[in-house]
């Protein structure tokens, strides 16, 4: 028969008794019963959960069919342990893509600003050179003044034209980098949401 020894700090401790975990006959704790570990709160039935999303049976039932070594204790424990510390880097690596992301998006911001600056300023001289050439025509060439403005604005229509459409092309293709952009980032912003909850909860079982 086994013997109950109650210590008033960590709880009901029986010695000898069955572990659930392993099999062994050692000095056991019960599962489902608040301990005190090193100043924190532990219910090793809920640490099970809470890592393993393991949901143990018979937990209301006689005491000695609901027992835990001291050596299974120390490995669950450890589990728990690991676990947070990969959630916790996780977390680490999801804000780094985050901050990484948002300088990337500046920049392509920035360069597409620049370029769509230089694009409105390049076609200014080409403008000009072709107005310099109506010009010099009118000057040497008395006849060549009535052929040079039929000719000339066609040129002038076509590369506003060609302006026009490489700037439709250019809108578009910003709006969908922006877009794809907007989910990537909201897909990070969830992810970080739910390993914050996820490590709130873990802290609210620790306490």
């Amino acid at each position: 028969m086994s013997n109950i020894n109650t210590m008033s700090r960590k709880g009901p401790v029986f010695d000898p008794g069955l572990c659930r975990c392993c099999g062994g006959l050692k000095k056991c704790r019960l599962l489902n019963v608040e301990y005190e570990w090193s100043g924190q709160k532990e219910v090793y039935s809920d640490m099970f959960v809470d890592c393993f999303g393991l949901l143990l049976s018979h937990l209301d039932g006689e005491a000695m069919d609901r027992l835990i070594c001291a050596t299974c204790v120390t490995r669950l424990r450890e589990a728990c342990s690991f676990r947070k510390q990969v959630l916790c880097c996780e977390q680490k690596l999801l804000q780094t893509q985050i901050h990484i992301h948002g300088e990337t998006e500046e920049k392509i911001n920035t360069d597409a600003f620049v370029k769509v600056e230089m694009n409105d300023v390049n076609p200014e001289p080409i403008e000009d050179s072709v107005m310099d050439d109506v010009a010099d025509h009118i000057d040497n060439d008395g006849d060549s003044v009535k052929s040079e403005p039929q000719t000339k604005p066609k040129k002038l229509t076509k590369l506003k034209k060609k302006k026009e459409k490489k700037g439709t092309k250019r809108k578009s293709k910003k709006s969908f980098q922006n877009g794809e952009e907007q989910l990537a980032r909201e897909d990070v912003l969830q992810k970080i949401a739910k390993m914050s909850e996820k490590l709130r909860k873990m802290a609210e079982i620790g306490k």
